[in-house]
């Protein structure tokens, strides 16, 4: 880089050193669905969702359905990066592109709703997330 250094070229070049390194630390999910054995990448997980008894996981590929408990899926998934915002929604804090009173926006423009009573801890781990990945 040249100096004098343009701050949107500075960001954009560490969000791809960031991601380059989250990618690589980041397991894979692995559930039963209908008898098999399924493995998501955590990286390609947007949020996960429990709807009745179905586990929507909705990934870069599309969503894959599961019958599986939040909490216990919780357990399965790394301990950094990924936040229950809702009691049925678990975000990865890394597809995050703002946090709002009632809900989060990802960058894929989709909404997940934050509980009024998981808004301050959301936040709260949202920013010291991204203040450890930089």
């Amino acid at each position: 880089m040249t100096k004098p250094v343009s701050t949107e070229l500075l960001q954009a070049n560490l969000q791809k050193v960031a991601d380059a390194m989250y990618c690589e630390a980041q397991p894979n999910l692995v559930l039963r669905q209908k008898g098999a054995t399924v493995s998501i990448p955590c990286r390609e997980i947007y949020f996960i969702e429990i709807y009745g008894n179905t586990l929507r996981i909705n990934t870069a590929n599309g969503t894959i359905t599961a019958r599986e408990r939040l909490k216990n899926v919780m357990h399965m998934l790394p301990p950094v990066g990924f936040l229950q915002c809702h009691k049925s929604f678990i975000v990865n804090m890394n597809h995050v592109f703002r946090i709002q009173a009632k809900n989060i926006l990802l960058k894929t423009g989709e909404t997940v709703p934050v509980s009024r009573a998981k808004y301050v801890e959301t936040r709260d781990a949202y920013f010291a997330y991204m203040g450890q990945r930089f």
